[in-house]
């Protein structure tokens, strides 16, 4: 069968099972079954429908039945995975994805299982304590390093894992047994458990990672755990969440820590989509903005004329023709909106490490996710300076995982000489730094998990963008992954300062959608308040929604009695929806506000030229033309008011004054219809040329104007009967 064909039947089995059309599903099921042979799913599939034909029986008995919903729900999950099993199997013949060909190399090895993996690990590692002789070996860490790569493919492409290699999973994730695995292999197996659930779900492996998150006393094994129930939950949100799923979830919960680590998540999800504006701007503004530093100072940078000592000592003085270039310039300005957003937890360094990713040693998927190592052998085999470099970037919290093996290889590259300069500046700056990090590392709990999910998504953002094989999985990142709309996720979410926090992060983030939904929830908990319903309107407005966005804009109205902005807002939005006498009120009531603002008054022009008010139109445009004498915009209006109101020699002037100041093909039309109104039809086809020939429009774009017009010709008296004959008129002309 081809790979497409496999893809529709499991998107097809998906929307059929989601619609409810189970029958259908297990009918099709089965017979894809008996074609590829697989008699043992074909039976899981007869159980399976038999379990939900006795529950139609129950149902058309018209019996109670308070766990029907709990027992449907199972049957939809039991399906969906029976789907997965079926598809993943007939994908295994002969897909090319990395995924497969690592299941297929794996499934050659009869012998070899999760447990067997972690038992040899375990006597590699002891091993490993007690081998003195080659402890100067940069390669020493190869073999168990080799076995964790396997345990990592092992967890990720098995599925569904047995209850066995859970057990071996949450053996080597344990870091309260009496000699715990290395903290780097308990993070790498929940990682493997991530990737593995975001290719076919698995409620055990969703599981795992719950449980893991509770248990774990290691933060960075609980955080990467966490983040990656999170994602799983995100990707398969549609599905129902199983009964022993949803227990673990309910615990987990009660957790002191799951609101904070909620809200924090949920955050950095997004702020992982701002990733490729951050880098975008950082190469179109502020590294060209560099390059124009004077180029005397700029040769003395290449040339490295900044003697050592000088920057040991502190400030050197030649920076401040540096500091003098670019203050008020616009990179300052960039690099100041930069730093906020470093401060912020922003991902500044993604287009620095980008082209980075391209050693060998990113080759090996699980490499994508191994927290930084300093002994690891491609870092120690990278760092000749007695480990110094390897230890100073194992304490660095401002990279990410990726980013230090990433600047690790990279020293492996640099020449000799060039590496023992670099290594000198890095020693110079070390006391500067360790105060830095000690300030980092008494950092609280809180903060010290806020920055471990930053970078961990950071490393996962780095995996689905830059990994050579990327577009073979499924892109978290490919839209904005809300974890608010995921309902098992957000229902109980309550915090009122948290949720605040979030729906604040989205709004000033522009994620207009995502904070729409945070500030529902948010209003759900919390007494109104009426600059959360302008957020709120705002939100919803710059997302389409005008009729929610006017709902919101009303309630702010009510709260705050009416400001300037709500009511400029919210009379902007009735316009939009075609209400525009309700919006006229609400632009009289800015008019009594603000007497001169012009801009009020020229809307109030339009919304009672729409509410079909054309003489108090008329007039707001004479105001708005006065307070503006610059603009054409009030001019416009007028003259169209003039024409409605039938004052076709005053219309007649205000549309001179425009064609002499600049008309465009709008002006050319309107005054043609003035002139063809006023009875003098050869000027009005003069004014309907030039508005056809305005930037090479066209008679046929001019003949669609003419109809959109009809009714206001025929208001004005114009018999538009002969529409056709003007524009074949003018084709002649031509």
């Amino acid at each position: 069968m081809k790979l497409n064909e496999i893809k529709n039947f499991k998107n097809r089995m998906g929307l059929k099972i989601r619609e409810g059309a189970l029958s259908e599903a297990f009918a099709a099921m089965r017979a894809f079954s008996e074609g590829g042979m697989t008699w043992e799913i074909t039976s899981g599939i007869d159980r399976l429908e038999d379990n939900y034909r006795n529950m139609l029986r129950y149902v058309a008995s018209g019996a109670e039945d308070p766990g029907r919903e709990a027992i449907y729900a199972g049957i939809v999950n039991d399906a969906l995975g029976i789907v997965d099993v079926l598809t993943r199997r007939a994908f295994m013949a002969e897909n090319p994805a990395l995924y497969y060909n690592t299941a297929r190399t794996i499934g050659t090895r009869q012998n070899e299982s999760v447990r067997s993996l972690v038992d040899a690990y375990r006597v590699e590692l002891r091993r490993l304590d007690n081998d003195f002789e080659s402890i100067a070996d940069p390669q020493r860490t190869r073999g168990a390093e080799n076995l964790l790569r396997d345990i990592f493919n092992r967890l990720w492409v098995t599925h569904p894992l047995s209850a066995d290699d859970i057990a071996a999973a949450r053996e080597l994730a344990d870091d309260s047994a009496v000699v715990p695995f290395p903290a780097h292999a308990r993070a790498v197996a929940v990682s493997a458990m991530t990737l593995g659930l975001l290719e076919f779900y698995d409620p055990r492996r969703l599981e795992f990672l719950l449980a893991t998150y509770m248990s774990a006393t290691d933060a960075e094994v609980g955080m990467r755990a966490f983040v990656g129930a999170l994602a799983a939950m995100y990707r398969f949100k549609a599905r129902p969440v199983p009964p022993n799923v949803a227990n673990v979830l309910a615990a987990a919960k009660e957790s002191p820590m799951w609101n904070k680590d909620f809200a924090t998540a949920a955050i950095e999800f997004m702020r992982a989509c701002e990733t490729d504006r951050i880098s975008d701007k950082m190469n179109k503004e502020v590294f060209p903005s560099l390059m124009k530093i004077d180029p005397e100072i700029r040769a003395k940078l290449q040339a490295g004329d900044f003697d050592l000592e000088s920057l040991a000592d502190g400030f050197n003085p030649e920076w401040e023709k540096i500091e003098e270039k670019i203050a008020g310039s616009d990179m300052a300005r960039s690099l100041r909106e930069l730093s906020e957003i470093q401060a912020e937890g922003g991902d500044v360094f993604m287009g620095s490490f980008s082209h980075m990713k391209q050693f060998p040693f990113f080759s090996d998927i699980v490499n994508w996710f191994m927290p930084f190592v300093d002994t690891h052998s491609a870092v120690a085999s990278a760092d000749s300076f007695d480990g110094a470099m390897g230890s100073l970037l194992s304490r660095m919290p401002i990279l990410c995982d990726s980013d230090k093996y990433s600047v690790a290889l990279s020293f492996s590259a640099i020449p000799q000489a060039q590496r023992e300069a670099a290594m000198q500046a890095i020693k110079m700056q070390s006391e500067q730094m360790r105060d830095m990090l000690s300030e980092v590392e008494k950092a609280s709990d809180m903060a010290v998990r806020r920055n471990i999910v930053n970078k961990y998504i950071q490393n996962l953002y780095r995996f689905y963008k830059l990994f050579r094989r990327k577009g073979e999985f499924f892109n978290i990142f490919g839209g904005a992954p809300s974890m608010l709309e995921v309902d098992a996720l957000a229902a109980g979410f309550n915090d009122e300062e948290l949720l605040a926090a979030v729906a604040d992060f989205y709004f000033r983030h522009k994620f207009w959608h995502e904070a729409a939904v945070a500030f529902g929830r948010l209003d759900a908990v919390s007494m109104p308040e009426a600059r959360r319903s302008q957020q709120w309107g705002y939100a919803l407005e710059c997302e389409g929604d005008t009729l929610g966005a006017i709902s919101r804009y009303e309630e702010a109205e009510l709260l705050d009695g009416g400001s300037q902005w709500t009511l400029r807002r919210l009379a902007g939005a009735l316009r939009r929806e075609g209400r525009a006498e309700r919006a006229a009120g609400y632009y009289r009531r800015l008019a009594d506000m603000l007497p001169d603002d012009p801009n009020v008054a020229l809307n109030y022009g339009y919304a009672l030229t729409e509410a079909g008010q054309h003489d108090k139109a008329e007039a707001q445009f004479h105001k708005a033309a006065y307070l503006m004498p610059d603009s054409l915009k009030p001019l416009r209006g007028l003259a169209w008011t003039q024409f409605l109101n039938r004052k076709y020699d005053q219309a007649v002037q205000t549309y001179e004054k425009i064609i002499g100041r600049g008309a465009i093909a709008e002006d050319y039309l309107n005054a043609g219809h003035v002139s063809w109104a006023s009875g003098n039809l050869r000027e009005a086809m003069n004014f309907y040329r030039l508005s056809a020939a305005y930037e090479g429009r066209g008679v046929a774009a001019l003949e669609a104007d003419l109809n959109a017009d009809r009714h206001i010709l025929a208001d004005a008296g114009i018999d538009t009967s002969g529409l056709k004959l003007i524009v074949e008129a003018l084709m002649y002309s031509d």
